[in-house]
C-alpha cells in the first residue's frame, strides 16, 4: 500500500531521492534497512534540513540530520501512535580515543556467571567517573532536530550510570522478540529509565541488526494470532519497522516498550554497551 499523500503545505515542493543527500548521511542511512522506502522524498517546508530531505515511510516518515560528523536519524516519528515513537540513532558521534577506550575496559572486566542459557556473555560496569555517561550525553545532546528549526527533539539526554557489555563470540546467537523493563536511578529511586540505549563497538555487515517491530509475533491480533513457533522468525521479519545494522560508533535508542529483537549474528565477534537512558 502506497502513503497517504503529503499534506498541502508540502504539496508543491521539490521531490528528491532520500538517498540524494550528503556522504555521512548516506551511509547511515544504507546502513538501516528500512523495509519500505517510497520512491521519493518530499522537502520539509521552511528552513530544510543541511543533510537533505526528512524521508517518508508507510504509516509514519524517517528524517535525518547531520552536524559534521554527526548524523541523527529517525527510525520512528516521535509523533506515531507507536510504543517505539522516538526511536533513534546517531552516527558518528564518537572518535576513536572513547571507543578504544570502551573496548580495553570490556577487556579488563570479568564475565557474569549466566544466569540462563545464553548466547552471549555479558559483564557489567558502573561508570563512577562519569565518563561514559558525558559522552553519550553529548551524543544526545543538541541534534535532535530534524527538518526546521522547530523540529521534534530527543525525548532523552543522559545514561544512567550502570551499564553492560554484551559480546557475541560466536555465530548463530539471536534475541527473540521482546520489549525491556525500566529501572531506577541508583540515587534517585524515584526517577526512573525510559529508553534503551546501544552503543555499538563492532561492525556486522551480516547478520545481529537489532530490529525494531510494530508489535510482538503473536500479540493479540484476533484470528491473526498464533502460537505456531516454526513461523515466528517470518512474522517478526514481517512486522519489523527497521533493522539497524552494528556499526561501530553507532549509538541506538528506543523506548523500553518498543517491541524488538536480536537478529541471528553472522559476522563476530558482535559486542555492545547497553544501557538505559532518561
Amino acid at each position: 500500500a502506497q502513503p497517504s499523500a503529503q499534506p498541502s503545505a508540502q504539496s508543491s515542493a521539490p521531490e528528491a531521492s532520500p538517498f540524494l543527500v550528503c556522504e555521512e548521511m548516506r551511509v547511515a542511512l544504507e546502513l538501516v534497512n528500512l523495509p519500505a522506502w517510497v520512491p521519493s522524498a518530499t522537502l520539509s517546508p521552511g528552513k530544510a534540513s543541511s543533510c537533505g530531505p526528512a524521508a517518508v515511510v508507510p504509516g509514519g516518515w524517517l528524517g535525518a540530520e547531520c552536524s559534521g560528523k554527526r548524523v541523527v536519524t529517525w527510525l520512528v516519528g516521535p509523533d506515531r501512535p507507536h510504543p517505539g515513537a522516538g526511536a533513534a540513532m546517531i552516527d558518528g558521534a564518537f572518535d576513536e580515543d572513547f571507543l578504544n577506550r570502551l573496548e580495553d575496559l570490556w577487556r579488563s572486566l570479568p564475565l557474569a556467571p549466566a544466569e540462563k542459557l545464553s548466547c552471549s556473555d555479558r559483564a557489567y560496569f558502573c561508570d563512577s567517573e562519569g565518563w561514559v555517561c558525558e559522552a553519550i550525553s553529548n551524543a544526545l545532546s543538541g541534534g535532535g532536530r530534524v527538518g526546521d528549526e522547530k523540529g521534534p527533539s530527543l525525548a532523552v539526554a543522559s545514561a544512567m550510570a550502570h551499564m553492560r557489555f554484551v559480546h557475541y563470540g560466536s555465530a548463530g546467537g539471536r534475541l527473540a522478540p521482546h520489549v525491556d523493563l525500566s529501572r531506577s536511578h541508583p540515587t534517585e529511586p524515584d526517577r526512573r529509565s525510559t529508553c534503551t540505549f546501544l552503543l555499538y563497538l563492532t561492525d556486522c555487515a551480516r547478520g545481529g541488526e537489532t530490529a525494531l517491530l510494530e508489535r510482538l509475533p503473536g500479540a493479540a491480533q484476533g484470528a491473526q494470532a498464533t502460537a505456531d513457533q516454526a513461523g515466528a522468525a517470518q512474522q517478526a521479519a514481517d512486522l519489523t519497522l527497521a533493522a539497524v545494522k552494528p556499526k561501530r560508533g553507532r549509538l541506538l535508542l528506543f523506548p523500553h516498550n518498543c517491541p524488538h529483537e536480536g537478529r541471528e549474528v553472522t559476522d563476530v565477534p558482535k559486542l555492545f554497551l547497553r544501557g538505559e537512558l532518561y
